[in-house]
């Protein structure tokens, strides 16, 4: 219906309906209040073409006021650009693609005249092959190749970083400081490479170097700083200061960036490297990987954006709860995947005055994997632990992963599906690896409920899903013996190893029931039900299994913490496994939930006529 206000010679138009019809509906009505129009046949007439094109031209202006609307606010943007333009306005700066890195040793043979050093620069460029196929790595620093005091004619370095990517210039001659813009002309730099030099002139040897800052704390106007912000096709522009905050080039200096062009996700897992150049004349060169290349991303997505520029504005460029620290730590290392932090006070025992870091690394298949000691380092080193606002010192936590093993079983009625058994299997596996990339982060969970639910939902075939979850950590037994936490409840009776282990003689002294053992016997481990972990024998000719009352530990069933005295394993690397009391299963701190993937079974039951069939 139009709605009326008491003037008959003007039309007034309900605007709660934005579709198609009942806008024209509307127009329609609105005309019908005319007496000109009170008996007219508006569909069988031209002037249903004009109001047509009427409806349409109003849904369209509907639509996009919708559309501009939503573009307006961090949550509801979908352009890129829009989200981007309002990160902006909270002061954060996208992560850039991040190129993969490796660590190799290279030694260089045959050398003459014992110099002092072999050099090699910034800028050689080596080549690796992966499963995506070939790419280009590069040294970005210098490194000096020293001598061998065994083998004199032999140079070598030992940590020689290689960088995966492409070095591009690029240049800007400044001409007017107010309009001019400096826009790199890339979607794949890696900004963390980005080397700004200001010449004073387009003859100039001489350069000065100007740093990347994130804030405007310590800056005047004598400092050599420019910043750096995300603007259309995912290219970066650099600014600098007015003179104030920050020293501005002047008119006729010459801008030149230097960066690397990477493939991001793509440069990751290259485990073999090939040098193309030779090193100060000599050709005779060794390559030796240290540390496959890791570490590369694509550049942040729009969801990651929408998630760390609130949070990165919360933090207000100082480091007091542990979001702040995970949030600027993020920003820091944009080529570690991922990072936890926690009070110390959170610890057991508590460590008061320190804050708890942990950090993992992915490949390009999803696999996590701990940091190197100088990865660690360079951590603690970081630039957040020199704004906190108290006196707290970090202290690096190692990750732990928690497997899940899972077992799947699914009922089907294949009556009116289109899927195979086969395909429904594929299906699941498929939701397997995608939930599994979502679970190996911090703080992440698997929620019974949920995951089977989504397998339910996989296809209309499936009429009920049951799913067993057991727990598995591993471990390395040490002299001392080893505390294994599952951090989690854990159902009595369920603990063990995943393979037995005989006796190592050499060691079978350091027990305390050593004597008691037989080295004929293989091994495994039970718990009493009262919280005692005693050895389990397994006769190596029969399999026959003979619980003792020889204790090697403890175990605590509501914290799930496990505590093995030192046993003469052979095999010192286990993997002991348990059954959760509690469905839902939670990563925290430094622990991480992964499917144990070798080992998820899946049983698909097909229901046919009245009976149930096991495939």
């Amino acid at each position: 219906m139009s709605i009326g206000d008491g003037n008959k010679n003007k039309l007034v138009v309900d605007m709660t309906g934005l579709n198609f019809d009942e806008i024209k509906e509307n127009i329609i009505n609105a005309a019908k209040a005319k007496s000109t129009f009170t008996d007219y046949d508006f569909q069988g007439s031209g002037l249903n073409a004009i109001i047509d094109s009427l409806a349409y031209a109003t849904q369209y202006s509907a639509t996009m006021a919708n559309f501009l609307g939503n573009e307006m606010y961090l949550d509801s943007a979908i352009l890129r650009s829009s989200v981007v333009s309002r990160a902006k306005e909270l002061g954060y700066t996208p992560i850039s693609k991040t190129a993969a890195r490796a660590t190799v040793k290279i030694s260089v043979n045959g050398v003459q005249n014992n110099p002092s050093a072999l050099l090699l620069p910034a800028g050689t460029i080596f080549t690796s092959q992966n499963d995506y196929g070939s790419y280009t790595f590069v040294t970005v620093n210098d490194y000096n190749l020293t001598q061998n005091p065994e083998n004199p004619e032999t140079y070598e370095c030992d940590d020689v970083q290689l960088v995966q990517g492409v070095y591009k210039t690029w240049y800007f001659n400044v001409k007017d400081t107010l309009t001019d813009r400096y826009i790199i002309p890339s979607s794949n730099i890696d900004t963390t490479t980005l080397l700004v030099k200001i010449l004073p002139n387009s003859n100039s040897q001489t350069f000065y170097v100007y740093n990347l800052s994130s804030s405007v704390l310590d800056i005047n106007e004598s400092s050599n700083v420019f910043f750096l912000k995300e603007v259309t096709n995912s290219y970066y522009e650099i600014y600098f200061g007015d003179g104030v905050l920050g020293k501005a080039p002047k008119s006729g200096n010459v801008i030149k960036c230097d960066y690397l062009e990477t493939d991001g996700l793509y440069g990751n897992g290259c485990k073999s490297f090939a040098i193309s150049a030779s090193i100060d004349g000599y050709n005779d060169i060794n390559i030796m990987t240290k540390t496959s290349s890791f570490g590369g991303g694509e550049k942040e997505s729009i969801e990651s954006i929408k998630i760390n520029a609130p949070l990165y504005f919360n933090a207000k460029d100082r480091a007091i709860v542990p979001n702040d620290y995970i949030v600027m730590l993020k920003r820091e290392f944009p080529n570690i995947s991922d990072f936890n932090a926690w009070g110390g006070e959170d610890q057991v025992p508590p460590e008061y005055g320190y804050v708890m870091i942990s950090a993992i690394s992915t490949d390009n298949y999803g696999t996590g994997r701990n940091l190197s000691e100088t990865e660690i380092q360079s951590i603690l080193a970081a630039k957040v632990f020199k704004k906190n606002i108290f006196v707290i010192r970090p202290r690096f936590v190692k990750s732990e992963y928690t497997y899940l093993g899972v077992t799947i079983k699914v009922y089907l009625n294949l009556v009116n599906s289109v899927l195979s058994k086969s395909d429904i299997r594929s299906e699941i596996n498929a939701f397997c690896n995608l939930y599994n990339l979502e679970l190996n982060k911090y703080n992440s969970s698997f929620v019974y409920s949920d995951f089977i639910t989504q397998i339910n939902n996989i296809d209309s075939s499936i009429i009920s899903v049951i799913v067993d979850v057991d727990l598995s950590k591993e471990f390395e037994m040490l002299p001392t013996g080893v505390n294994i936490d599952f951090d989690a409840a854990i159902e009595p009776g369920t603990l063990s190893l995943n393979q037995s282990f005989t006796i190592n003689p050499d060691t079978l002294d350091k027990m305390s029931d050593g004597k008691l053992l037989n080295t004929a016997l293989n091994y495994n481990i039970y718990d009493d039900l009262n919280g005692n972990i005693n050895l389990l024998t397994i006769d190596i000719n029969n399999g026959v299994k003979v619980k003792t009352n020889t204790t090697i530990g403890t175990v605590n069933y509501t914290t799930g913490l496990v505590k093995l005295n030192f046993v003469s394993m052979t095999n010192t690397k286990n993997k002991i496994s348990c059954t959760a009391r509690d469905k839902d299963i939670h990563g925290q701190k430094n622990k991480i939930l992964s499917f144990d993937m070798p080992k998820i079974k899946i049983d698909l039951i097909a229901k046919s006529s009245s009976a149930y069939n096991e495939l």
